[in-house]
């Protein structure tokens, strides 16, 4: 039974922030490279980008990033 308690908390505390939002800065363009927060740098491999979005950016550009909870990819929403 405490097992399962202890699944049910973890499937909550899940679905409480499914995802982040996060803020980035496009360091770098080839390849695409994209600091967040001061904290890390993404590479080309960690970003999902919309069609067309690549065309337009530009080292310096800031970008909001959707991360889904724990996950290492991220997806690129658009520039800010």
């Amino acid at each position: 039974m405490l097992e399962q308690i202890k699944k049910i908390a973890r499937q909550s505390d899940e679905c409480a922030a499914p995802a982040m939002v996060l803020y980035g800065t496009v360091t770098g363009l080839d390849p695409l490279r994209v600091r967040v927060d001061n904290h890390f740098e993404l590479g080309e491999r960690a970003l999902t980008l919309l069609r067309g979005t690549r065309e337009s950016l530009e080292a310096g550009d800031g970008l909001a990033l959707l991360r889904n909870r724990g996950g290492q990819e991220f997806l690129v929403l658009g520039r800010l």
